[in-house]
Protein backbone atom coordinates (compact mmCIF):
# COMPACT_ATOMS: atom_id res chain seq x y z
CA UNK A 1 0.00 0.00 0.00
CA UNK A 2 1.50 3.34 -0.99
CA UNK A 3 1.72 5.93 1.68
CA UNK A 4 -1.16 8.35 1.81
CA UNK A 5 -0.15 11.88 0.88
CA UNK A 6 0.08 14.20 3.73
CA UNK A 7 -2.08 17.28 4.12
CA UNK A 8 0.81 19.51 3.14
CA UNK A 9 1.39 17.54 -0.09
CA UNK A 10 -2.30 17.70 -0.98
CA UNK A 11 -2.33 21.43 -0.32
CA UNK A 12 0.72 21.87 -2.56
CA UNK A 13 -0.93 19.91 -5.39
CA UNK A 14 -4.10 21.98 -5.06
CA UNK A 15 -2.07 25.19 -5.33
CA UNK A 16 -0.32 23.84 -8.40
CA UNK A 17 -3.66 22.98 -9.99
CA UNK A 18 -5.02 26.41 -9.14
CA UNK A 19 -1.89 27.95 -10.72
CA UNK A 20 -2.42 25.91 -13.89
CA UNK A 21 -6.07 26.90 -13.99
CA UNK A 22 -5.15 30.58 -13.58
CA UNK A 23 -2.47 30.23 -16.22
CA UNK A 24 -4.97 28.62 -18.61
CA UNK A 25 -7.48 31.37 -17.82
CA UNK A 26 -4.91 34.06 -18.54
CA UNK A 27 -3.84 32.27 -21.71
CA UNK A 28 -7.45 32.03 -22.89
CA UNK A 29 -8.02 35.69 -22.03
CA UNK A 30 -4.88 36.69 -23.92
CA UNK A 31 -6.00 34.52 -26.82
CA UNK A 32 -9.44 36.16 -26.82
CA UNK A 33 -7.84 39.62 -26.69
CA UNK A 34 -5.50 38.66 -29.49
CA UNK A 35 -8.40 37.33 -31.56
CA UNK A 36 -10.41 40.48 -30.80
CA UNK A 37 -7.51 42.69 -31.85
CA UNK A 38 -7.04 40.61 -34.98
CA UNK A 39 -10.74 40.80 -35.77
CA UNK A 40 -10.82 44.57 -35.12
CA UNK A 41 -7.75 45.07 -37.27
CA UNK A 42 -9.12 42.84 -40.01
CA UNK A 43 -12.51 44.57 -40.01
CA UNK A 44 -10.95 48.06 -40.09
CA UNK A 45 -8.83 47.32 -43.14
CA UNK A 46 -10.03 49.29 -46.20
CA UNK A 47 -9.21 46.40 -48.57
CA UNK A 48 -10.54 42.86 -49.01
CA UNK A 49 -9.15 40.24 -46.62
CA UNK A 50 -10.28 36.62 -46.71
CA UNK A 51 -9.25 33.06 -45.88
CA UNK A 52 -9.79 29.97 -48.04
CA UNK A 53 -9.45 26.57 -46.40
CA UNK A 54 -7.90 23.43 -47.85
CA UNK A 55 -11.24 22.43 -49.39
CA UNK A 56 -11.14 25.58 -51.51
CA UNK A 57 -14.00 27.42 -49.77
CA UNK A 58 -14.05 30.85 -48.19
CA UNK A 59 -14.15 30.52 -44.41
CA UNK A 60 -13.44 34.11 -43.38
CA UNK A 61 -13.89 37.58 -44.85
CA UNK A 62 -13.73 41.12 -43.50
CA UNK A 63 -16.34 43.88 -43.83
CA UNK A 64 -14.72 45.45 -46.91
CA UNK A 65 -14.76 42.09 -48.66
CA UNK A 66 -18.42 41.55 -47.73
CA UNK A 67 -19.43 45.02 -48.97
CA UNK A 68 -17.70 44.50 -52.30
CA UNK A 69 -18.45 40.84 -53.06
CA UNK A 70 -21.35 39.99 -50.71
CA UNK A 71 -21.28 37.05 -48.29
CA UNK A 72 -18.98 34.43 -49.85
CA UNK A 73 -18.52 32.21 -46.79
CA UNK A 74 -18.83 28.57 -47.86
CA UNK A 75 -18.48 29.45 -51.58
CA UNK A 76 -15.63 28.75 -53.94
CA UNK A 77 -13.87 31.40 -56.07
CA UNK A 78 -15.54 30.08 -59.21
CA UNK A 79 -18.93 30.71 -57.59
CA UNK A 80 -18.04 34.38 -57.12
CA UNK A 81 -15.91 35.51 -60.07
CA UNK A 82 -17.72 36.56 -63.25
CA UNK A 83 -14.70 36.89 -65.51
CA UNK A 84 -13.31 33.65 -66.98
CA UNK A 85 -9.87 35.10 -67.74
CA UNK A 86 -9.57 36.48 -64.22
CA UNK A 87 -10.76 33.16 -62.80
CA UNK A 88 -7.97 31.27 -64.59
CA UNK A 89 -5.37 33.62 -63.03
CA UNK A 90 -7.13 33.40 -59.67
CA UNK A 91 -7.10 29.59 -59.61
CA UNK A 92 -3.44 29.46 -60.64
CA UNK A 93 -2.51 31.91 -57.86
CA UNK A 94 -4.43 29.78 -55.34
CA UNK A 95 -2.71 26.63 -56.53
CA UNK A 96 0.71 28.23 -56.15
CA UNK A 97 -0.19 29.49 -52.66
CA UNK A 98 -1.32 26.00 -51.59
CA UNK A 99 2.11 24.84 -52.76
CA UNK A 100 3.76 27.14 -50.22
CA UNK A 101 4.43 30.18 -52.42
CA UNK A 102 3.40 33.74 -51.62
CA UNK A 103 1.88 35.10 -54.81
CA UNK A 104 1.47 38.79 -55.75
CA UNK A 105 0.17 40.32 -58.94
CA UNK A 106 -2.59 42.29 -60.62
CA UNK A 107 -5.93 40.75 -61.51
CA UNK A 108 -8.65 42.35 -63.64
CA UNK A 109 -12.16 41.53 -62.47
CA UNK A 110 -15.36 42.35 -64.32
CA UNK A 111 -17.67 43.03 -61.42
CA UNK A 112 -21.02 44.84 -61.19
CA UNK A 113 -20.92 45.66 -64.91
CA UNK A 114 -17.59 47.43 -64.68
CA UNK A 115 -13.98 46.39 -64.83
CA UNK A 116 -11.87 46.71 -61.70
CA UNK A 117 -8.17 46.10 -61.16
CA UNK A 118 -6.95 44.55 -57.92
CA UNK A 119 -3.50 44.06 -56.51
CA UNK A 120 -3.73 40.49 -55.22
CA UNK A 121 -1.58 38.96 -52.46
CA UNK A 122 -2.06 35.31 -51.47
CA UNK A 123 -0.01 33.67 -48.70
CA UNK A 124 -0.15 30.10 -47.39
CA UNK A 125 -1.49 29.58 -43.86
CA UNK A 126 0.41 26.92 -41.88
CA UNK A 127 -1.09 24.89 -39.06
CA UNK A 128 1.03 22.27 -37.25
CA UNK A 129 3.58 22.50 -40.05
CA UNK A 130 1.04 21.89 -42.81
CA UNK A 131 -0.77 24.29 -45.13
CA UNK A 132 -4.32 24.46 -43.87
CA UNK A 133 -5.46 27.26 -46.15
CA UNK A 134 -4.50 30.52 -47.79
CA UNK A 135 -4.82 34.16 -46.68
CA UNK A 136 -5.78 36.56 -49.46
CA UNK A 137 -5.76 40.33 -49.81
CA UNK A 138 -7.34 42.27 -52.68
CA UNK A 139 -6.45 45.96 -52.90
CA UNK A 140 -8.58 47.91 -55.39
CA UNK A 141 -6.16 49.88 -57.57
CA UNK A 142 -8.66 50.75 -60.30
CA UNK A 143 -8.46 54.50 -59.70
CA UNK A 144 -4.68 54.38 -59.55
CA UNK A 145 -4.53 52.44 -62.83
CA UNK A 146 -6.96 54.89 -64.42
CA UNK A 147 -4.84 57.79 -63.19
CA UNK A 148 -1.70 56.09 -64.54
CA UNK A 149 -3.41 55.53 -67.88
CA UNK A 150 -4.57 59.15 -68.01
CA UNK A 151 -1.05 60.28 -67.11
CA UNK A 152 0.47 58.09 -69.84
CA UNK A 153 -2.00 59.45 -72.38
CA UNK A 154 -1.26 63.00 -71.24
CA UNK A 155 2.49 62.42 -71.47
CA UNK A 156 2.06 60.83 -74.91
CA UNK A 157 0.09 63.88 -76.07
CA UNK A 158 2.77 66.15 -74.65
CA UNK A 159 5.50 64.10 -76.35
CA UNK A 160 3.65 64.29 -79.65
CA UNK A 161 3.09 68.05 -79.36
CA UNK A 162 6.67 68.60 -78.18
CA UNK A 163 8.56 66.50 -80.70
CA UNK A 164 6.35 67.13 -83.73
CA UNK A 165 6.16 70.89 -83.28
CA UNK A 166 7.93 73.10 -85.80
CA UNK A 167 8.64 75.70 -83.11
CA UNK A 168 11.95 75.46 -81.23
CA UNK A 169 11.31 73.96 -77.78
CA UNK A 170 13.54 73.15 -74.81
CA UNK A 171 12.98 71.66 -71.37
CA UNK A 172 15.40 73.11 -68.81
CA UNK A 173 16.15 72.16 -65.21
CA UNK A 174 15.81 75.51 -63.35
CA UNK A 175 18.06 74.33 -60.52
CA UNK A 176 21.08 73.28 -62.61
CA UNK A 177 20.42 74.90 -65.99
CA UNK A 178 20.71 71.49 -67.71
CA UNK A 179 18.85 71.03 -70.99
CA UNK A 180 16.83 67.91 -70.18
CA UNK A 181 14.98 67.63 -73.47
CA UNK A 182 14.87 69.25 -76.91
CA UNK A 183 12.67 68.74 -79.94
CA UNK A 184 14.00 68.21 -83.49
CA UNK A 185 13.32 71.87 -84.37
CA UNK A 186 15.68 72.93 -81.55
CA UNK A 187 18.41 70.57 -82.79
CA UNK A 188 18.05 71.98 -86.30
CA UNK A 189 18.07 75.61 -85.09
CA UNK A 190 21.08 75.36 -82.76
CA UNK A 191 23.01 72.99 -85.04
CA UNK A 192 23.56 70.22 -82.46
CA UNK A 193 22.49 66.59 -82.42
CA UNK A 194 19.90 65.57 -79.83
CA UNK A 195 22.57 63.82 -77.74
CA UNK A 196 24.88 66.85 -77.89
CA UNK A 197 22.15 69.30 -76.94
CA UNK A 198 21.12 67.22 -73.91
CA UNK A 199 24.69 67.39 -72.53
CA UNK A 200 24.67 71.18 -72.55
CA UNK A 201 23.53 73.79 -70.06
CA UNK A 202 21.49 76.80 -71.09
CA UNK A 203 24.32 79.11 -70.00
CA UNK A 204 26.43 77.62 -72.84
CA UNK A 205 23.84 78.91 -75.33
CA UNK A 206 22.62 82.12 -73.69
CA UNK A 207 25.31 84.81 -74.00
CA UNK A 208 24.29 86.59 -70.79
CA UNK A 209 26.31 85.94 -67.63
CA UNK A 210 25.50 82.83 -65.60
CA UNK A 211 24.14 84.96 -62.77
CA UNK A 212 21.82 86.85 -65.12
CA UNK A 213 20.57 83.63 -66.74
CA UNK A 214 19.71 82.03 -63.39
CA UNK A 215 17.99 85.22 -62.24
CA UNK A 216 15.79 85.17 -65.33
CA UNK A 217 15.07 81.44 -64.91
CA UNK A 218 13.95 82.09 -61.33
CA UNK A 219 11.47 84.67 -62.64
CA UNK A 220 10.10 82.12 -65.10
CA UNK A 221 9.98 79.41 -62.40
CA UNK A 222 8.02 81.65 -60.00
CA UNK A 223 5.87 82.89 -62.92
CA UNK A 224 6.85 86.53 -62.30
CA UNK A 225 7.49 86.74 -66.06
CA UNK A 226 6.87 84.46 -69.02
CA UNK A 227 8.36 86.51 -71.87
CA UNK A 228 12.11 87.01 -72.35
CA UNK A 229 14.47 88.39 -74.98
CA UNK A 230 18.00 86.92 -75.17
CA UNK A 231 20.96 86.60 -77.57
CA UNK A 232 21.63 82.87 -78.19
CA UNK A 233 24.78 81.33 -79.63
CA UNK A 234 24.51 78.63 -82.32
CA UNK A 235 26.96 75.77 -82.77
CA UNK A 236 28.77 77.70 -85.56
CA UNK A 237 29.26 80.72 -83.28
CA UNK A 238 26.55 82.90 -84.84
CA UNK A 239 24.54 85.01 -82.41
CA UNK A 240 20.80 85.05 -82.95
CA UNK A 241 18.31 87.32 -81.24
CA UNK A 242 15.48 85.20 -79.80
CA UNK A 243 12.28 85.80 -77.88
CA UNK A 244 11.29 83.12 -75.38
CA UNK A 245 7.98 82.22 -73.79
CA UNK A 246 8.80 80.16 -70.71
CA UNK A 247 7.00 78.79 -67.67
CA UNK A 248 7.11 75.95 -65.12
CA UNK A 249 5.81 72.46 -65.92
CA UNK A 250 5.96 69.30 -63.78
CA UNK A 251 7.09 66.13 -65.55
CA UNK A 252 7.70 62.91 -63.68
CA UNK A 253 7.24 64.71 -60.36
CA UNK A 254 10.04 67.19 -61.14
CA UNK A 255 9.56 70.85 -62.00
CA UNK A 256 11.17 71.98 -65.24
CA UNK A 257 10.95 75.06 -67.44
CA UNK A 258 9.12 74.69 -70.73
CA UNK A 259 10.58 77.18 -73.20
CA UNK A 260 9.29 78.04 -76.68
CA UNK A 261 11.91 79.94 -78.69
CA UNK A 262 11.42 82.19 -81.74
CA UNK A 263 14.26 83.57 -83.87
CA UNK A 264 13.62 87.31 -84.22
CA UNK A 265 17.04 88.27 -85.64
CA UNK A 266 15.52 89.30 -88.99
CA UNK A 267 12.82 91.28 -87.26
CA UNK A 268 15.35 93.03 -85.03
CA UNK A 269 17.53 93.90 -88.04
CA UNK A 270 14.46 95.22 -89.86
CA UNK A 271 13.58 97.30 -86.78
CA UNK A 272 17.11 98.72 -86.69
CA UNK A 273 16.97 99.53 -90.40
CA UNK A 274 13.55 101.14 -89.92
CA UNK A 275 14.82 103.23 -87.02
CA UNK A 276 17.81 104.32 -89.11
CA UNK A 277 15.53 105.23 -92.01
CA UNK A 278 13.21 107.09 -89.64
CA UNK A 279 16.20 109.05 -88.30
CA UNK A 280 17.26 109.92 -91.86
CA UNK A 281 13.74 110.96 -92.78
CA UNK A 282 13.50 113.02 -89.62
CA UNK A 283 16.74 114.77 -90.54
CA UNK A 284 15.48 115.42 -94.07
CA UNK A 285 12.18 116.67 -92.72
CA UNK A 286 14.03 119.08 -90.45
CA UNK A 287 16.09 120.28 -93.42
CA UNK A 288 12.96 120.71 -95.56
CA UNK A 289 11.31 122.62 -92.75
CA UNK A 290 14.26 124.99 -92.65
CA UNK A 291 14.08 125.44 -96.47
CA UNK A 292 10.34 126.06 -96.22
CA UNK A 293 10.95 128.66 -93.54
CA UNK A 294 13.50 130.39 -95.76
CA UNK A 295 11.12 130.28 -98.74
CA UNK A 296 8.33 131.74 -96.66
CA UNK A 297 10.66 134.62 -95.67
CA UNK A 298 11.59 135.14 -99.34
CA UNK A 299 7.94 135.09 -100.39
CA UNK A 300 7.09 137.68 -97.81
CA UNK A 301 9.92 139.87 -99.08
CA UNK A 302 8.73 139.33 -102.66
CA UNK A 303 5.17 140.32 -101.73
CA UNK A 304 6.50 143.41 -100.01
CA UNK A 305 8.67 144.35 -103.02
CA UNK A 306 5.68 143.79 -105.32
CA UNK A 307 3.47 146.02 -103.21
CA UNK A 308 6.19 148.69 -103.13
CA UNK A 309 6.61 148.48 -106.91
CA UNK A 310 2.88 148.75 -107.53
CA UNK A 311 2.71 151.72 -105.20
CA UNK A 312 5.52 153.46 -107.10
CA UNK A 313 3.85 152.75 -110.47
CA UNK A 314 0.54 154.13 -109.23
CA UNK A 315 2.28 157.16 -107.79
CA UNK A 316 4.12 157.79 -111.07
CA UNK A 317 0.88 157.51 -113.04
CA UNK A 318 -0.80 160.00 -110.75
CA UNK A 319 2.11 162.42 -110.84
CA UNK A 320 3.35 162.08 -114.44
CA UNK A 321 0.50 160.82 -116.62
CA UNK A 322 -2.81 162.03 -115.23
CA UNK A 323 -1.94 165.75 -115.27
CA UNK A 324 -1.22 165.62 -119.04
CA UNK A 325 -4.41 163.68 -119.70
CA UNK A 326 -6.33 166.47 -117.91
CA UNK A 327 -4.68 169.06 -120.11
CA UNK A 328 -5.57 167.08 -123.28
CA UNK A 329 -9.16 166.66 -122.11
CA UNK A 330 -9.56 170.45 -121.87
CA UNK A 331 -8.52 170.95 -125.53
CA UNK A 332 -10.76 170.77 -128.60
CA UNK A 333 -11.26 167.09 -129.26
CA UNK A 334 -13.59 165.20 -131.48
CA UNK A 335 -15.89 162.52 -130.11
CA UNK A 336 -13.52 159.61 -130.75
CA UNK A 337 -10.63 161.41 -129.09
CA UNK A 338 -12.76 162.23 -126.06
CA UNK A 339 -13.77 158.60 -125.67
CA UNK A 340 -10.12 157.45 -125.77
CA UNK A 341 -9.13 160.09 -123.23
CA UNK A 342 -11.99 159.02 -120.97
CA UNK A 343 -10.95 155.40 -121.20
Amino acid sequence: MPDKPTYEELELKVKRLEGLVEQNRQTEQALRLSEARFRTTMESLPFDLFVIDSSGCYVMQNTACTERWGNVIGKRPEDVAQDEDALVIWKDNNRRAFSGETVTGEVNFFWNEKESVYHNIISPVYEEGKISGILGINIDITKRKQAEKALRESENRYRSLFHNNYAVMLLIDPETGDIVDANPAACSFYGYSYEELKTKKIVEINTLSQEEVFQEMEKAKSEQRNYFHFPHRLSNGDIREVEIFSGPITIGGKQTLYSMIHDITGRKEAEKALKKKEAELSLKATSLEEVNTALRVLLKEREKDKADFEGKVLSNVKELVLPYIEKIRKTSLDTTQKSCIYI
